[in-house]
């Protein structure tokens, strides 16, 4: 089994790049779009100054709320589900749990890493794999032989 992807069909929108401390005026989390095989899914909506920060992009892109069908949070801060309200129709995904209206599904799910070279393995498939690199806190980059590894 591989890490690499398995095709090119996915687009993927910054609708927001978050900031925090010297990068903004306060916290705001980077807020993703991406569409797949009729799937149109939210990353990380969280703080931001304003609702139309996600919704105005959104709607460039000819959508609304309803329109969305996954919401997935990267982790359970304020700065990163604030927003997660807005998509009240879509199915929310965490690390271990997948919600949808009242319903609570558990999925086995690593939680934390158990040590630093997991950790650094867990890191290193993500630089080998990933095309753009996009922070929670500030803007994407391609990684290269800089990024800390």
């Amino acid at each position: 089994m591989t890490d690499a992807p398995l095709g090119r069909s996915a687009v993927y929108t910054i609708l927001t790049t978050g900031y925090v401390g010297s990068t903004g005026p306060g916290v705001a989390a980077t807020v993703s779009y991406i569409s797949d095989a009729g799937r149109h899914v939210i990353f990380d909506p969280g703080m931001v100054a304003s609702h139309d920060d996600i919704l105005a992009p959104l709607a460039e892109l000819g959508l609304g709320p309803d329109d969305i069908t996954d919401v997935v949070l990267s982790h359970h801060h304020p700065d990163n589900t604030m927003n997660v309200g807005l998509f009240g129709r879509a199915r929310v995904h965490d690390h271990k749990v997948e919600y949808l209206g009242n319903q609570w599904r558990n999925r086995d799910a690593e939680g934390v890493a158990p040590d630093r070279e997991v950790l650094r393995a867990s890191r290193l498939r993500v630089l080998t794999a990933a095309d753009l690199i996009v922070p929670g806190h500030g803007g994407p980059f391609k990684a290269d032989d800089t990024t800390p590894r």
